[in-house]
């Protein structure tokens, strides 16, 4: 039987993928319900993996370098040098875990105690403004009656919907649970991190022809620089928010300065919109205790998140994601829909990868043609 030229097989190859990839999409599209059902229930069974991995991306830098600097001088194997690291590396992460449940629960305490003080005192400015100013007065029924209507249909909604709140409460226990046993996990990811990679790299080259393993590896490499690069960054910058915040608060006289500090300097982490999802419950919060306050809560972060986002975080992070504005948003919301905070974090790094991959493809393809793009 004759061959078919290369060329040929290349693009019966090449149509043949394209067709499977547009009747998958079909398929997710016009079954898209059962495909949701059938991926939640998949990451359902490898959320402690998950999270376990996500904990470990988040703890290699400083395990790295505890090793690196630290337990590698000490006269021990190099096995038992690196279980000390890890070790070392979880025993840290539960002191700032503990440190940082130890300022937030007093100050929690406290405003919900004073929550009750607050309103009233928050009532008395807007009846006082409703004399001075008569015009706020058919303002303030319409707030008023927009209150009662929002309450109530809190109340129905509760109602009709207990069940699922249940569900829902449930779901956040198992969470939990996860998240708890992937602790467990990362100690074991952190510890074979190099005989993992090597097994795996094993099976691909055992199931895959040499040229797509080497594309895979090179991939993987890519996605692993992005990840580490982006992850150990976004935490050092949402760390140095949270000390200039908690300084700033402080400084200012702002009440609970390290509950802000922490709820602004956690949702840093989140580009674009980490911040406005920080600030506004805690402006709220400032409101109900001085209305001044939270003014001056805004104006200073305003001024940190400038100081942030124009010089700090391009230092740290440099061009690590090297994504125009316009993908950044569209990662966040992309992933941010699918896997909710989880990928808002993670979808950037995620979508830069595959950013370089298909740039790469195309320049590749472009430079096979003669073309020679400059971006």
């Amino acid at each position: 039987m004759k061959k078919l030229p290369q060329e040929k097989r290349q693009n019966i190859m090449v149509g043949t993928i394209v067709g499977l990839i547009l009747i998958s999409f079909y398929l997710v599209f016009t079954h898209f319900d059962q495909v949701v059902h059938v991926l939640s229930e998949i990451l359902g069974i490898f959320a402690p993996f998950l999270y376990g991995l996500l904990l470990a991306l988040c703890m290699l830098p400083l395990s790295r370098l505890l090793e690196e600097k630290l337990t590698s001088r000490l006269p021990l194997k190099s096995r038992t040098q690196r279980k000390m690291a890890v070790v070392l590396t979880l025993l840290i992460f539960i002191s700032i875990i503990a440190l940082l449940l130890l300022l937030l629960i007093p100050e929690l305490i406290r405003s919900a105690s004073s929550i009750s003080a607050y309103i009233s005192t928050a009532t008395d400015i807007f009846n006082k403004a409703v004399i001075d100013y008569p015009l706020l007065a058919d303002l303030m029924t319409w707030l008023i009656e927009f209150t009662d209507d929002l309450v109530n249909f809190i109340i129905d909604y509760s109602t009709d919907y207990l069940p699922s709140l249940v569900s829902n409460s449930i779901a956040v226990v198992s969470t939990i649970i996860n998240i708890f046993l992937g602790f467990f996990l990362t100690f074991f990811y952190l510890l074979d991190r190099e005989r993992f990679g090597l097994q795996i790299k094993k099976i691909v080259y055992a199931t895959l022809p040499k040229n797509a393993a080497d594309e895979l590896v090179n991939i993987t490499a890519i996605a692993a620089r992005m990840f580490d690069s982006y992850i150990t960054g976004k935490l050092l910058d949402a760390l140095l928010v949270g000390i200039a915040t908690f300084i700033g608060c402080s400084l200012l006289q702002l009440d609970y300065a390290a509950m802000i500090a922490v709820i602004v300097g956690t949702t840093n982490i989140i580009p674009y919109f980490g911040p406005i999802f920080g600030s506004i419950p805690c402006g709220i919060l400032l409101f109900l205790v001085d209305p001044m306050q939270c003014v001056t809560f805004v104006i200073m972060i305003l001024v940190i998140q400038q100081i942030d986002g124009n010089v700090i975080e391009p230092i740290i992070l440099g061009k690590v994601a090297d994504l125009q504005p316009f993908w950044i948003l569209f990662a966040i919301l992309v992933f941010g829909g699918m896997f909710g905070f989880l990928g808002m974090f993670l979808g950037v790094p995620l979508f830069a990868t595959i950013f370089a991959v298909v740039r790469e493809v195309v320049h590749q393809r472009l430079e096979a043609k003669g073309l020679h793009p400059k971006a």
